[in-house]
């Protein structure tokens, strides 16, 4: 044969030789792990490429982890290191990390624990898995509670558990340090270094200290915790009166001056300035005669003020009143509001009536000292009843000392103008004129003492002063007569008139229709000291049942009146 024929029929047996070990190796039967004495064919290169055999014990020998040593690693080669998202190769240490990784281990953060305190708890399994925190021991660390924190927090930095020993005796204490002084275990002398009469009090340290001498008219008064006591002048009496401090004046009325008053409906005053505001009292006076509508002392309010002007009504914030008729002499006014203190003589601090500061001085206690009433000047036609006060006065009710008729007291009806029965305490009337259409001017009883200075005495029905019942006034300043009377003065059941070395002026030659003065009952009239100035007629005097009356010699015509005066019933005229 041939080369070329030859040639072909070797690689026709090649081809169905690769075709048969293709064929049979497919189809023959799968096995998983080979062991060491099966058989894989080969071709010898050191053997001329002779068919060989080697089995798999000669396969895994010949693979032999020593001869690893050759390969080139995976990065030398290009191999790209593993990523999270890309596969690649491994370094020792990362396959070392993995190998110390649990199977089923998953990727888990503790959330929500913070502090430093051990955390004792099982296997963490999830973000939001509770934590338990054991609390701190003696003997083993933990958490801490705000009580425990609050408790470290209040003790001293270096401080040590001390206990304060106890003992006994006068002065007793106990672990906490706390010490008691035994019940009458301190005596005076104890009490060393004092000096006789001394006050002892403690000062704001604690410590014991002696309180400053004080006056005869204050007393030891506390000033509270932390301060001395000293000595004061009370503020209240014991009944819970308000105690005076000093002499005290109370203001009725404010004197607003002048004024013009329209005749119109309604009707309107004007005063430049008055400063009242709505709701004001006021009281009206006039020298003549007021316009039809108003009346001289009765007291109005004030509605529609204007800066220069006002109306007044006779009930708060009622209608104004309508003036018509016609007037005459010169119009005046005064306000004051009861609701005030009486205080100041101003329109928020005078009080409107004379009563409201009489009431007020018979709710306080006047102590050693006297007070003053002190009335504006106008007409006040209110009736004056005069009470018992607490402290030594006197209580002076003051007009006009130098012009008495300034501040006039009037009454319209059959009243005594001014009444005191039963008064505890002197009271003294000086600078006021009295008058009483029907009525009398002052009535005084039943141990009442009253005490008259610089008065004018105008026309009254009645007496211009009766002294009942142990009752006594007593006249002691210059005074005026100027008004018609039954009589000047009455004593009668044990009362008695005294007067200082005065003048009395009568003007205008008033009249008694009884007798000027009279005496009844055990009663006595001693105004021998007085000098009368002027004229009367009607009967000089009246002395009855064993009463006195003593001019000390002044004669049948001493006291003043153009018909003889008389006596009886053991009446005494001296």
């Amino acid at each position: 044969m041939d080369a070329l024929t030859v040639w072909k029929l070797l690689n026709e047996t090649i081809v169905k030789l690769k075709t048969i070990i293709e064929t049979n190796t497919h189809a023959a039967t799968s096995k998983t792990t080979p062991a060491d004495a099966d058989e894989f064919p080969g071709v010898d290169s050191a053997d001329s490429y002779k068919l060989k055999k080697f089995t798999w014990a000669n396969i895994k020998a010949t693979l032999d982890h020593a001869s690893l040593a050759n390969v080139t690693p995976m990065s030398a080669t290009g191999h790209p290191a593993a990523t999270a998202a890309v596969d690649g190769y491994a370094t020792a240490t990362q396959i070392t990390k993995l190998d110390g990784i649990a199977a089923g281990s998953q990727v888990n953060v503790l959330e929500g624990v913070t502090g430093t305190a051990p955390i004792v708890a099982g296997a963490v399994t999830a973000k939001s898995q509770a934590i338990s925190i054991s609390a701190a021991t003696t003997s083993d660390p933990g958490s801490m509670s705000a009580a425990d924190k609050t408790k470290l927090d209040g003790i001293a930095a270096g401080a040590n558990a001390y206990v304060h020993p106890n003992h006994s005796g006068d002065v007793t204490s106990v672990a906490d340090g706390a010490q008691t002084i035994g019940a009458k275990k301190v005596t005076v002398a104890m009490l060393a270094d004092g000096t006789d009469g001394e006050l002892i009090t403690w000062d704001s340290s604690g410590h014991a200290a002696v309180v400053a001498a004080g006056t005869a008219t204050h007393v030891l008064t506390s000033n509270g915790a932390g301060a001395a006591p000293t000595f004061q002048a009370p503020t209240s009496s014991g009944s819970g009166r308000e105690l005076l401090t000093g002499i005290r004046t109370y203001y009725v009325c404010l004197n607003q001056g002048t004024c013009t008053i329209s005749i119109a409906n309604p009707g309107v005053v004007t005063d430049a300035g008055h400063g009242l505001e709505n709701g004001d009292p006021v009281v009206f006076s006039t020298t003549g005669a007021l316009p039809t509508g108003l009346t001289s002392g009765t007291a109005y309010y004030v509605v529609n003020k204007a800066a220069d002007t006002f109306e007044v009504s006779a009930t708060l914030g009622g209608a104004s009143i309508n003036t018509s008729g016609s007037q005459s002499g010169t119009q005046s006014y005064r306000t004051g509001n009861d609701a005030n203190d009486g205080l100041a003589a101003t329109r928020t601090g005078a009080f409107l009536t004379i009563q409201k500061a009489i009431t007020t001085v018979c709710s306080i206690d006047l102590g050693p000292y006297n007070c003053t009433i002190q009335l504006a000047v106008g007409k006040y036609t209110e009736l004056i009843s005069l009470s018992s006060y607490v402290g030594a006065g006197p209580v002076t009710i003051l007009g006009d000392a130098a012009t008495p008729a300034n501040v006039w007291l009037y009454d319209s009806g059959a009243n005594w103008v001014i009444g005191a029965q039963g008064v505890i305490g002197t009271w003294a009337l000086k600078g006021i004129k009295i008058s009483s259409a029907s009525g009398g001017g002052i009535y005084c009883t039943k141990g009442t003492f009253l005490n008259i200075y610089e008065f004018n005495f105008g026309a009254c029905a009645e007496g211009h002063m009766e002294c009942y019942d142990n009752a006594g006034i007593f006249m002691l300043a210059n005074y005026t007569i100027s008004g018609n009377a039954k009589y000047h003065m009455r004593a009668a059941y044990g009362g008695t008139f005294r007067c200082g070395t005065l003048t009395c002026t009568l003007t205008g030659t008033p009249a008694w229709t009884t007798a000027g003065v009279s005496s009844a009952q055990l009663s006595l009239i001693a105004i021998h000291t007085i000098t009368f100035s002027g004229s009367a007629t009607g009967k000089r005097y009246v002395s009855n049942e064993n009463s006195e009356i003593f001019t000390n010699g002044g004669g049948a015509n001493f006291v003043p009146g153009n018909a003889a005066g008389s006596t009886a019933n053991g009446g005494i005229y001296i």
